[in-house]
């Protein structure tokens, strides 16, 4: 019964170390486009415990063009972004470059 208790604890301890969620981004993100090679859309910008911007797949071209309408109202509002991270391995922190694993954008105040 104690390594069952143990490895529960365990697993627990490293859900809560890694998980998918929301990050907000550092005042200052960027809404770029691929100029005319793709009609995907980048954001980018730090997330809260990065030292330097990354950048984000937030449409590409297909799939995600809510997500440019959201940032670009909160960029135009002055407002903060908030993207949701559907990379579980990584924190907000360790997010890598280049990566398109993100469910949700919201803009919080």
């Amino acid at each position: 019964m104690t390594k069952a208790v143990l490895v529960l604890l365990a697993l627990f301890a490293c859900s809560t170390s890694y998980a998918t969620g929301y990050c907000d981004l550092q005042p200052g993100f960027r809404v770029t486009t691929h100029g005319n090679n793709s009609d995907s859309v980048w954001l980018y910008g730090a997330l809260v415990g990065q030292s330097s911007p990354i950048w984000i797949l937030l449409s590409n071209g297909t799939a995600g063009k809510p997500n440019v309408a959201v940032a670009l109202a909160a960029q135009v509002a002055g407002r903060g972004l908030s993207v949701y991270l559907d990379l579980p391995e990584h924190t907000c922190a360790n997010f890598p470059n280049w990566n398109s694993a993100i469910r949700h954008v919201q803009m919080t105040d």
